[in-house]
């Protein structure tokens, strides 16, 4: 499974404060407590079940799982962090009525550019660093190793996405 899928926030600390409301008064936010230790872990076991399959002896899918999750937290924690300082009113990712700043499941125009632009960086690393072939995935690397960055990062802001319609369907208000 080339595409990983993880939950919200990817800090440890407390939601920062956020800049004010359009007129000056103070911005209407909801905030999560620290993230425990089991939800921090989780964050990384798509990678590490990439890491698996390969030590299994299937090289290809595994460093596809591994860089997928990677994509996925690469478009998810960018995601999260710009929209909710930057992107203004969030929109349900479901049913796009408007949410309050910091709520599960809102989505905003600013975090899906930044999901699409931290999706890529850990495909555009990979391929370029000639990991591809070190890892065995692509043993001639060139043009092969290139071929996966866009699908994968694809799929990280797909997964991302999906985080936040699950965020949006399942998790607390």
């Amino acid at each position: 499974m080339a595409c990983g899928v993880t939950r919200g926030r990817d800090t440890v600390a407390p939601r920062s404060p956020r800049p004010a409301a359009p007129g000056g008064g103070p911005a209407e936010t909801v905030d999560d407590p620290p993230r425990t230790v089991r939800q921090v872990a989780a964050n990384g076991l798509p990678a590490l079940g990439g890491i698996a399959v390969a030590l299994a002896g299937h090289p290809h899918p595994g460093a596809l799982a591994f860089l997928g999750g990677l994509a996925t937290l690469g478009a998810d924690t960018p995601a999260t962090e710009f929209g909710t300082r930057y992107g203004g009113t969030p929109r349900h990712a479901l049913s796009l009525r408007p949410r309050v700043r910091g709520e599960s499941g809102g989505v905003t125009p600013v975090g899906r550019a930044a999901a699409a632009a931290g999706g890529v960086l850990a495909p555009l690393a990979f391929a370029g660093s000639g990991a591809f072939a070190m890892s065995g995935a692509f043993p001639a690397g060139g043009a092969a190793a290139w071929s996966v960055v866009v699908p994968v990062a694809l799929c990280g802001v797909a997964a991302a996405f999906l985080d936040s319609a699950l965020g949006a369907g399942l998790q607390r208000k």
